[in-house]
């Protein structure tokens, strides 16, 4: 499991975002900001095309705290998709189809998803906090082995079959 950070600061997640592959990173606070209004101005006019999907979760995308009540701030991601392929306005080749940016490399989707796994991977010992650690068998033993190896030593300390540690090391300095 890795180490969780140290400290959730914005500048700590934008690097690790850029260490994940994104390209931009940015954070709100969680809010249902005015200027998400106009996404019901851009499904009403027609742009989502066959994206339905947009338009059933419209309220939720305005404001995250409909999905997550507790959420203070919002991370946003951003991949640019330029390529050193020609863009489409500059190919004159009837014969040839107009592709996106994004469509020229490897499925966003799974480039996307794998980078946001990371993300998360990253920081959900922060997010788990001891729910992480209670789940992990593994580490329960080896804090199970080092209580036992304390005990151990305890009694045999107090047995006076063990010399405490430093007992036989000379102050360098009288205190």
């Amino acid at each position: 499991m890795p180490a969780a950070p140290d400290r959730l600061s914005s500048s700590a997640v934008k690097r690790q975002a850029e260490a994940c592959g994104f390209d931009l990173c940015g954070i709100a606070p969680a809010a249902a900001h005015p200027e998400l209004q106009y996404l019901r101005e851009w499904l009403d006019a027609g742009y989502a095309g066959e994206m339905d999907y947009l338009r059933r979760s419209a309220e939720r995308r305005m404001d995250v705290t409909q999905v997550l009540p507790s959420a203070r701030s919002v991370i946003v991601f951003g991949t640019i998709y330029n390529t050193d392929q020609p863009y489409s306005i500059e190919v004159a080749d009837g014969k040839r189809a107009a592709l996106a940016r994004y469509a020229w490399g490897d499925d966003y989707h799974v480039v996307i998803q794998s980078r946001l796994d990371r993300m998360v991977g990253y920081y959900e010992p922060y997010a788990l906090s001891h729910q992480a650690l209670d789940d992990d068998t593994a580490f329960q033993e080896e804090v199970r082995n080092v209580a036992r190896a304390l005990a151990r030593g305890i009694g045999e300390r107090r047995a006076g079959r063990l010399k405490s540690p430093g007992e036989d090391l000379a102050s360098p300095r009288p205190k």
